[in-house]
Formats: structure tokens, sequence, C-alpha cells
């Protein structure tokens, strides 16, 4: 019976190869857990506003949003945070928390929402 000896180059190149499928597979699913919280985001009702210390608010669902606030995770072992950059009219921009610093990353995504109610006007008469 013959002993194969592999040359070293190709045990750490194997390793190296291995290591860069663990990253990508990581980053591919960074990018499908994004695009997930994003359309979670998305599909939220806008059923009323207010205004705060930090400017409007916006109740989304049964979340209330404002200027700075980290939004709760929306999948089951979420790993990204998202944290509200701001609102303007109906549209809310989020910014996505670097993991290591909590610093927001500088990729930001804005979502469109329309209005799931009515104002009321209530007047008293004298």
């Amino acid at each position: 019976m013959k002993k194969y000896f592999l040359p070293l180059f190709f045990l750490i190149t194997t390793c190296v190869a291995s290591e860069k499928r663990i990253t990508a597979n990581d980053e591919q699913s960074d990018q499908t857990e994004r695009i997930v919280v994003k359309k979670m985001l998305a599909h939220l009702d806008w059923t009323g506003e207010s205004n705060g210390k930090k400017g409007r608010r916006l109740l989304l669902g049964d979340i209330l949003v404002e200027k700075g606030c980290i939004m709760p995770q929306l999948i089951r072992d979420q790993t990204q945070s998202v944290k509200v950059v701001k609102i303007e009219g109906n549209r809310v921009v989020y910014g996505w928390l670097d993991r290591k610093t909590g610093f927001l990353m500088g990729e930001t995504f804005a979502i469109c929402y329309q209005k799931k109610f009515s104002s009321l006007l209530i007047a008293s008469s004298v």
C-alpha cells in the first residue's frame, strides 16, 4: 500500500479557498436577510401619526417610529439592526447599523407608505 503525501501548498490553498466560501456565504446570507427585512418594513401599514420631541412620529403597524429610533427585530434571529434616519412626508429613510460599532454604515434605503387612516377633526359647538 502506497502512502501519498500532499504538498503543504495544496493544504494551504484548500484552507484559504474554504474560508473564502464561508465568507461569501455569510455575505450572501446578509444580503438575503436585508431583503427580507426590507420586505417586512414595506408591508407595515401606516396607521397613525403624531408630533413628538424628535419631530414627526409615525405608527407603522404597532411600531412607533421616529427619527433616531432603532427598529425592533422583524424576523427571527435577525442579526442586522435598522435605524430610522429621517421621516419626510410619507417616506421613511432607514439605515443599516454596523454590528460591531452600532453606528450607521452609510447604506440607507427609503420606503414610501400609504395612509391607512383618515384624520379626524373634532369641533366643539359653542
